[in-house]
């Protein structure tokens, strides 16, 4: 009656007499709804208890002897008093509206065990399992929305993988749904990605959207906020973070939860940052997904060569889970794709991982090294040293002894510590005491990559489940004054190297391979990857991987321009002197105006650069560009900006020279221009 029949029904016309009187009943929360249904409940359970078995006791005995009900106990009098003693005591429970889920639980199973011995069916109880059930999933309620007591505060959360999203979930659990504490998590990205289960959307073997999940899904009591972190002022205790749309906004915090996942690692060898393909997303893996294929289809049709073996030969670099995994699942890919390419052989394959062996930050637990080079080589996956490489071309990679190998694709799986603080250019372990505390801060706690505890220990999603968790348990007792508690790196008795159906796994002193690991692999991720529906997903996937090979059909990410385009029209502003600026244009067509404080510095056409000082030097626009005529430009936002700057030298130095060119110039005269 208080709550309605739901989201899904048919709605029915009301009359027009009835309209407040149904407003007024959808009107009442849900909360109050459950709480009058617990005290009718209660007050059912109190009367059977003590009218029935109190007062008239002789009457269940009568039941019992009449339907020769199972006892508990050889006399029938101690049952009776037994069933008296639970059922006044329920009702009790019930009206205090204490032990609501386990009460629930407990009556379910006795009825249904009650049920299976009486001659009455299942179904007679049906409207009382229902009133269990919503006593197990919305528990006691209440008339009047509880006061929060605990002490308020803002706990700031920065990152978006395992650590940050459990440590957001602990909070949850902590503070409960009246709280006067708020919890904000920043992150790069809306939703949480599976990270060691990504080079399997490579070999196909599940479907992209299974390994994701939206992080708002996931927190729904949390605010969510899409950006990355720029300056955190310890002195004031606020964070300035810089949003997707390129706005910047400074966040209070009481305390700050620094969880920063490694990033992609693209310095130390020659050519990688331009040919190297990253496997950090969904959008890299469907796309490396594609570009294997696309190299089969190019080699089938030549002849056997320098060239054909390039195009069939694929390196990855980086020895971690995501290294060995997307070696794994493209020789799988490659193997499954034969049948459709019958001008390639097996044989002609070569696929090679290299690692660094004294990179702690990826190589596996010491114990499953053995046991995954055995894997490794029994998939015919070289394995060599990092340190070997040289530098990587479209078309090789050049080892340090002056030979080289060819090879079309160079597979970027390399990470590396994220930045120790913002602002910082260097990435090193952040030190912190056995509380997670950065060393000097009373209120920055640390549970990410880089924290200086993880330091020497091998770091997989359960360690970082801990991490966060513990860090997240100790930021809210100090907001209440509550005992903190110590963070010990500790080996677990059950670790997983993840590297899909060939994972390895080590139990004790135990280490195994083969099915076992990778079922124990996988109940591993289904814990990792929060909500029901995405785990029943990823099992079928999982299930249909059994007994049908990777599929080699590819949903290609390829979009149809590489770089965007903007039209304008004759005295539209194409930027505004003092406005932030996340954009740079290439003049395709027309002629731009160039005004600084009012007055006009320059004219600018086809081929010139505008609004690239902004992302230069990250900071407002210095001049505003009025459009003379209509005017095509090509955009580039920051991050194909920065790639262009940093991957083409030529590029980067007309930019430089054209900054230069920029502030050398003076005002116009106006009667000249005129």
């Amino acid at each position: 009656l208080l709550q309605g029949p739901g989201s899904r029904y048919v709605p029915l016309p009301a009359p027009q007499i009835l309209h407040k009187l149904v407003d007024w009943l959808a009107a009442i929360p849900r909360q109050r709804a459950q709480f009058l249904l617990r005290i009718l409940a209660g007050l059912n359970f109190l009367y059977l208890g003590v009218n029935f078995k109190v007062m008239q006791p002789n009457l269940t005995l009568g039941i019992i002897d009449a339907y020769q009900v199972p006892l508990l106990s050889s006399a029938p009098e101690f049952f009776v008093l037994l069933m008296a003693v639970v059922e006044t005591f329920t009702g009790i429970f019930l009206l205090m509206g204490v032990l609501m889920r386990p009460m629930s639980i407990f009556l379910l199973s006795a009825f249904i065990f009650f049920a299976s011995f009486l001659p009455e069916s299942f179904t007679v109880h049906m409207l009382f399992y229902g009133i269990m059930l919503t006593f197990l999933f919305n528990a006691a309620g209440h008339w009047r929305r509880p006061e929060a007591r605990d002490k308020a505060a803002g706990i700031l959360i920065i990152g978006g993988g395992f650590a940050a999203v459990r440590a957001a979930m602990k909070l949850e659990k902590l503070r409960g749904p009246y709280t006067n504490i708020d919890v904000t998590l920043v992150t790069p990205h809306s939703e949480f990605l599976l990270g060691p289960m990504l080079p399997e959307v490579v070999g196909g073997s599940v479907q992209p959207a299974n390994i994701v999940n939206p992080i708002r899904r996931i927190l729904p009591d949390s605010q969510v906020i899409e950006g990355q972190i720029q300056a955190i002022n310890t002195e004031h205790q606020t964070v300035t973070i810089k949003r997707t749309s390129s706005a910047e906004m400074d966040l209070s915090y009481s305390e700050l939860i620094l969880a920063q996942q490694a990033e992609p690692d693209f310095n130390g060898v020659a050519g990688l940052a331009q040919h190297g393909l990253p496997i950090n997303s969904i959008g890299d893996a469907l796309y490396l997904r594609q570009w294997v294929l696309k190299k089969l289809a190019e080699a089938e049709h030549l002849a056997a060569g320098t060239a054909r073996q390039s195009l069939l030969t694929f390196a990855i670099l980086g020895g971690g889970e995501r290294g060995c995994g997307t070696a794994m699942e493209i020789q799988r890919l490659l193997l499954a794709a034969t049948s459709a390419y019958p001008a390639l052989n097996e044989d002609e394959f070569k696929v090679v991982l290299f690692e660094n062996s004294e990179d702690r930050l990826q190589s596996p637990p010491v114990d499953l090294v053995k046991t995954r080079n055995q894997l490794l080589a029994r998939f015919n996956i070289e394995l060599l040293n990092e340190s070997a490489i040289e530098s990587v071309t479209a078309t090789a990679i050049y080892l340090n002894d002056g030979s080289l190998f060819p090879c079309a694709s160079t597979i970027n799986a390399r990470l590396q510590l994220p930045l120790k603080l913002p602002g910082d250019t260097t990435r090193d372990w952040l030190e912190c005491d056995n509380y997670l505390r950065l060393n000097g801060q009373d209120h920055i706690w640390l549970a990410g990559d880089n924290s200086g505890l993880l330091k020497g220990h091998y770091t997989g999603h359960s360690e970082l489940y801990d991490l966060g968790e513990k860090a997240a348990y100790n930021a809210w007792a100090n907001t209440q004054q509550y005992r903190l508690f110590t963070y010990h790196p500790q080996r677990k008795w059950m670790q997983t190297f993840h590297m899909g159906r060939y994972s390895v796994g080590k139990l004790g002193p135990v280490v195994f391979s083969g099915l076992l690991a990778w079922l124990v692999s996988r109940v591993s991720c289904l814990n990792a990857l929060p909500g029901l529906e995405r785990n029943l997903r990823i099992v079928i996937d999982w299930i249909l991987d059994i007994p049908f090979r990777n599929d080699i059909a590819v949903l290609t990410p390829d979009r149809t321009e590489r770089l965007s385009q903007a039209y304008f029209h004759a005295g539209d502003e194409l930027m505004r002197e003092g406005e932030n600026g996340d954009t740079a244009y290439i003049i395709q067509s027309g002629i731009v105006s160039v005004f600084k404080n009012g007055e006009k510095l320059s004219e600018c056409g086809r081929g010139d650069i505008l609004g690239e000082l902004a992302l230069i030097n990250d900071a407002p626009r210095t001049a505003t560009i009025c459009c003379n005529t209509e005017v095509a430009v090509t955009c580039l936002n920051r991050e194909q900006f920065t790639e262009l700057m940093g991957g083409f030298s030529l590029f980067g130095e007309a930019i430089q020279q054209r900054t230069q060119t920029y502030g050398n110039k003076q005002p116009l005269n106006t009667k000249n221009t005129a």
